[in-house]
């Protein structure tokens, strides 16, 4: 998450540098070059199975990219299944609970 801040921000190599101090205590090579994309599938094979992906594809504007090319259930027509729904829905206890919200603050798609 580091890199991809600093790597928002136009701090290249301290981009390079965080993202090189994960990749040395997982004892693989350093990387020279960065893109999101590169952060990304760093992300994927660091936090394996903790869930976390579908929010940094989400963050990153990469979810509906990503499931068309990975998802072979999703393969080309990601856009339409996801559509709006790039954030979770509020529960309806919480809009309920809050005299500040209404159904129409709801996410879009829900």
């Amino acid at each position: 998450v580091a890199a991809e801040a600093y790597l928002q921000s136009g701090d290249i190599s301290t981009a390079l540098a965080r993202l090189n101090t994960v990749r040395k205590r997982a004892g693989v090579p350093e990387v020279t070059t960065i893109d999101l994309d590169i952060i990304l599938k760093e992300s994927a094979c660091e936090m394996f199975g903790n869930g976390y992906r579908r929010m940094d594809l989400r963050r990153t504007g990469k979810l509906v990219e990503y499931n068309d090319l990975y998802n072979p259930k999703l393969k080309g027509s990601a856009a339409v299944a996801i559509g709006e729904k790039l954030l979770w829905p509020i529960p309806q206890a919480v809009i309920d609970a809050n005299d500040l919200l209404s159904t129409e603050d709801q996410n879009l798609g829900y």
